[in-house]
């Protein structure tokens, strides 16, 4: 109710303090509402903070588990290759032994040949000399042979790097292939298989990570080895073919 006195306005007592009410009314609204937004800013920041944590934890925990894997892959490449290194020195030493006895011949041959010569025996001379050739050429094979073994048990004991590299699959194939010959006959000295390859020599190498190509190829080769020489305990007096 507003008053008139004397040509003033005058508010009752009951406006007046319902105005002063109403003030503290909307100042404690605005002063809740800030509190209330300054609360949401802090729960968000939390939040983020949470989130960007969360994250990371999650990071941290992914690459830990893809080492974990990695190491597992590895402990098992090198286990195998542990199962294989007694019967594959084998097959190595039988390799270094046959080139060690065609040198021993070939030496001893050289000194048969000086004395043919000495004799002006050149026909004799020269047939001994070929002899030492096909010796020569022996040893050669044995060689490559131990090497292309050595060289696929580096190649199986190699930690996968992850990065492709232009890789001859002609070569790796025929690595791995006898890889997997002499690791099963370190494990059964009975066991025998005749190989087979036909590669295509216009085939260019490809970008691949060797290591994981390898590994295929190896269990691959493995199963089909096992499969053939199966067949053949069953057909008594047949070589397996691969």
């Amino acid at each position: 109710m507003v008053f008139n006195l004397g040509g003033s306005h005058f508010l009752s007592p009951c406006q007046f303090y319902l105005g002063i009410d109403s003030a503290y009314t909307n100042q404690e609204l605005n002063q809740k509402l800030v509190e209330v937004e300054t609360l949401s800013a802090e729960k968000q920041l939390l939040l983020a903070t949470q989130n960007e944590t969360l994250e990371r934890q999650v990071a941290e925990r992914t690459a830990a588990l893809k080492a974990s894997q990695a190491q597992l892959i590895q402990s098992e490449k090198l286990a195998s290759l542990g199962e294989l290194t007694a019967g594959i020195a084998h097959e190595i030493q039988n390799s270094l032994n046959f080139v060690d006895n065609f040198a021993e011949v070939s030496a001893e041959m050289l000194v048969e040949m000086d004395a043919e010569l000495d004799k002006g025996d050149v026909k004799e001379a020269k047939a001994i000399s070929a002899d030492i050739q096909q010796n020569l050429s022996k040893i050669n094979h044995h060689g490559q042979r131990a090497s292309a073994i050595v060289k696929g048990m580096l190649e199986h004991s190699r930690a996968s790097t992850g990065i492709k590299e232009l890789t001859d699959l002609n070569a790796l194939a025929d690595e791995y292939l006898r890889l997997a010959y002499h690791g099963l006959r370190a494990k059964d000295s009975t066991f025998n298989a005749m190989m087979e390859t036909h590669f295509d020599e216009s085939l260019p190498k490809v970008e691949v990570i060797p290591q994981d190509i390898g590994r295929v190829l190896l269990n691959l080769i493995n199963n089909a080895f096992y499969a053939v020489n199966e067949r053949a305990k069953q057909k008594m007096k047949v070589t397996p073919l691969l």
